[in-house]
């Protein structure tokens, strides 16, 4: 109706205002009603610039979030010139009520314009990829200069959107690049790259490996998030040896921010592979270069870290007392993300002190904030910690439930260690609740995940969950080969656990 009024408002001949209302009136709904209005912006709206209502709305509908006027004239623009306002001002000001202002940048201020919009202008791919390609080429970024963050925000997207694969592996392989977008949109390089590699032929692991080896002046700018990447995706040993490699350049060529994240990366890796000792050396010497800089959400991240170490050595009070340390910092910083990691641990020391009750509780907190910090690591993280619990504490399918949603984020973002990690637990949880064919087709994928990946420990650990699995299911020829295939594994580990495990179930 508002729209109706504001046509109506403009319309200015009042000899003709019954036809023009019956007009309006006649619209089966929003979407036809905003289609007629579009045919009157052309109408009036186009003598100085043709094509103005079409390229403009088209614009604003292929922008990530909306465009600002300044950067609207300029992509409206021709010659490396932006269109002079004055050429467009009765457009902009016919177009003020259906569309918001937030923070400078315009956007539809309801989906029946939006709908409309690309009903008439953009109704195939090729007109949308046309659109967002404008919008790359304006927001375009070099990598050779401090880049600000509306680029950074719309380029990469806009690439993704318009299909333009090579391109965006390119920028997205540029250390800096990857830091500033990671710190601007947490989950965006992940989300990239798993469209990427699901719709090319063009794979992280080989673009990262050509930038670095082109950067000759390459730090620890990005390698943290570089690590990260490659890690999730099963990189394990390449992931390694690139962070190695950054630490060893020390604060020469590192700032000491950078020094201390990547530090805080290596211990999580020999906190993984069971060196607690190693792991807890690291952590503390990050915190000390923390406390020595100022950097209080690095020194929230190193006592997290020895908090988690100290749970998994059975010292309950010590890693509580740590974390409550961290809830302060984090609610000093008002920073969600830590905040949300460190209820996310808390949850598993109070799991371990038998408080269930305050573990569910605090893992509820810790999802809450995961999602208003857009930190997808953090929310995998936190429903496979309630999974875990749902399971300890007997609810087999909340917590088979819970690990389908943890899946299917480690899925979106093609975040493989997770998902693989995810099936394995998962496919016990199914195991609990007596659904054996299902555990092990579960399990089955984990262990074709853990094949492509250099963490063979837990790979025998999978397919000893595998023997299990078919032999639980009755599938004894199928379980006695994946034991020689386990075995294998074991005997060059040379794992006590994994052998005592080995042979308990060969004698079976």
């Amino acid at each position: 109706m508002k729209a109706i009024l504001n046509e109506l408002r403009l319309h200015g001949d009042y000899s003709t205002l019954g036809e023009k209302t019956n007009y309006y009136l006649a619209a089966d709904n929003p979407v036809q009603l905003y289609k007629r209005i579009l045919l009157r912006y052309q109408q009036d709206y186009e003598n100085d610039r043709i094509g103005l209502v079409k390229d403009a709305m088209s614009y604003l509908w292929a922008a990530r979030r909306g465009l600002t006027e300044h950067e609207l004239l300029w992509i409206l623009g021709s010659q490396n010139e932006p269109l002079a306002r004055g050429r467009c001002s009765a457009f902009l000001s016919a177009i003020h009520d259906s569309f918001v202002d937030r923070s400078g940048l315009l956007n539809f201020s309801n989906s029946y314009l939006r709908e409309a919009v690309e009903q008439i202008y953009l109704p195939g791919q090729e007109q949308k990829r046309k659109a967002h390609i404008r919008l790359a080429k304006h927001f375009h970024i070099d990598g050779n200069f401090e880049s600000y963050p509306r680029q950074i925000d719309e380029y990469p997207w806009q690439l993704a959107r318009a299909c333009e694969w090579e391109s965006l592996a390119e920028i997205l392989a540029m250390p800096r690049i990857i830091k500033w977008l990671r710190n601007l949109n947490p989950s965006d390089s992940r989300e990239y790259w798993a469209q990427i590699e699901k719709n090319s032929k063009f794979r992280m692991v080989e673009y990262f490996k050509t930038s670095l080896e082109k950067d000759k002046d390459y730090s620890g700018a990005g390698a943290g998030e570089m690590f990260d990447l490659l890690f999730e995706k099963g990189h394990q040993e390449k992931a390694c040896s690139l962070l190695r490699k950054a630490i060893g350049k020390g604060e020469t060529s590192n700032t000491p921010e950078e020094l201390q994240n990547l530090m805080r990366r290596l211990a999580e890796v020999h906190a993984k592979l069971g060196e607690i000792e190693q792991a807890m050396r690291l952590f503390r010497e990050q915190a000390d270069m923390c406390r020595r800089i100022g950097n209080q959400a690095g020194l929230a991240a190193a006592l997290g870290g020895q908090a988690i170490l100290m749970h998994r050595k059975g010292q309950e009070a010590g890693a509580l007392a740590l974390l409550k340390q961290v809830e302060r910092i984090a609610i000093s910083i008002h920073s969600n993300n830590h905040l949300a990691n460190c209820f996310n641990n808390k949850a598993l020391v109070l799991r371990g002190m038998g408080d269930v009750a305050g573990a569910l509780a605090s893992l509820e907190d810790a999802t809450r904030l995961a999602k208003e910090s857009g930190d997808v690591i953090a929310e995998i993280t936190v429903l496979g910690n309630q999974a875990l619990i749902q399971d300890q504490e007997g609810a087999f399918d909340a917590a088979i439930l819970t690990s389908e949603k943890q899946e299917a984020l480690c899925r979106r973002f093609d975040i493989r260690n997770m998902l693989a990690n995810c099936l394995q637990n998962q496919a016990g949880y199914l195991r609990n609740a007596k659904r054996g064919l299902d555990a092990l087709h579960k399990n089955e994928e984990a262990v074709a995940l853990y094949s492509y990946s250099s963490d063979c420990s837990t790979l025998a650990t999978v397919l000893l969950n595998q023997a299990a699995f078919q032999s639980y299911c009755g599938l004894f020829k199928d379980s006695k080969q994946t034991l020689q295939r386990a075995r294998e594994i074991v005997l060059k580990l040379g794992s006590s656990a994994l052998l005592q495990r080995l042979h308990k179930m060969e004698n079976k």
